[in-house]
């Protein structure tokens, strides 16, 4: 199987490569927020119960892509650059998905978000080759090209999240034979007197 990079990869371009404007900003945010879904699910533990789950349970706490744009930063995950133009990207997404009739990458506002997404980074700028592989200048080709950075980024990142360790159950929970057990397993010798 490919690795997560590849495959968000492989999407990214077959889904924006023939889509209008609207279909573009709609699954680029979709892939954003997958992968920011991969992200928090790298760095917690497997829910106990299917609808428990926080990423995905009935109730959960983050079930927004706000919400995991800013957990994501909350836990370190992601940087307060990034956390800026990930909410940039989510309302773009949504005024695309909310205005089906008259919304483009041509329109102002539309332009000035994306040029707020290259403002802090000058990426465009600093590797113009790089720019000139998502396609032609424009509105649309650079907001490809700046999800395509931030998608690599995010799913680049999973790689080295590492996920907490099971807690021991608190003494409360264990009778004293039990206890001892798990201590010894964590390289705790007890001394019985």
């Amino acid at each position: 199987m490919t690795n997560i990079t590849d495959k968000f990869w492989e999407r990214l371009h077959l889904e924006l490569n023939s889509e209008n404007d609207r279909s573009i900003a709609i699954v680029a945010g979709a892939l954003i927020d997958d992968a920011l879904k991969e992200t928090i699910k790298a760095r917690l533990l497997p829910a106990a119960k299917k609808e428990r789950c926080v990423l995905t349970g009935g109730n959960s706490p983050i079930g927004s892509f706000s919400s995991r744009i800013d957990l994501c930063y909350q836990l370190g995950l992601i940087s307060e650059l990034m956390q800026r133009d990930l909410h940039i990207i989510r309302k773009l997404r949504n005024d695309f998905a909310h205005n089906a009739f008259d919304l483009s990458f041509e329109n102002d506002s539309v332009k000035s978000r994306i040029k707020n997404l290259d403002d802090v980074t000058k990426y465009k700028e600093g590797d113009p080759e790089a720019r000139s592989n998502c396609g032609p200048p424009g509105a649309k080709h650079d907001f490809i090209f700046s999800i395509s950075w931030r998608l690599y980024n995010l799913t680049e990142s999973i790689k080295d999240i590492k996920p907490p360790k099971s807690l021991v159950p608190e003494f409360g929970y264990l009778n004293l034979k039990e206890l001892k057990v798990v201590l010894e397993e964590q390289g705790i010798s007890i001394n019985e007197t």
